[in-house]
């Protein structure tokens, strides 16, 4: 009988100290999540980006007004790519116009070997020039 409890006993301090290591385990995780979301800016102590009076999480996409600007907040710093556009002709080729689209960054070259994109185009231009859509 007294065998029984003393591995009891040792079985009940196992148990503990395992217990214990979960417990460690967990908090050293809760750890690591929380300096994470600091790091994206999630937490309460991530600093984020400032950038024309406005707040960014870490890793959101930032507002410019410069549409060929691509920035994010990383870090906690501002981190900005400049789109270079392909050369186009100007003025384009006979049978073919430059559209800049509104919110795209490079202007297209569309001819007329685009037939419905091309008619589409130039019907909203006259459509437009004339005062239709006034």
């Amino acid at each position: 009988m007294m065998v029984k409890k003393k591995k009891t006993k040792k079985k009940k301090k196992e148990e503990k100290r395992e217990e214990e290591e979960e417990e460690e385990e967990k908090e050293k995780k809760k750890n690591k999540n929380n300096e994470k979301k600091e790091e994206q800016g999630e937490g309460g102590g991530g600093r984020g980006c400032t950038y024309a009076g406005r707040r960014y999480k870490n890793g959101a996409e930032v507002a410019t007004a410069e549409k060929c600007l691509r920035c994010l907040c990383l870090s906690s710093n501002l981190v900005c790519r400049l789109r270079v556009c392909t050369e186009v002709p100007d003025p384009p080729p006979p049978s073919c116009i430059l559209l800049q689209r509104a919110n795209h960054c490079c202007p297209q070259l569309v001819c007329n070997q685009d037939q419905d994109l091309f008619a589409t185009i130039c019907m909203q231009s006259a459509n437009t020039f004339s005062g239709v859509n006034d």
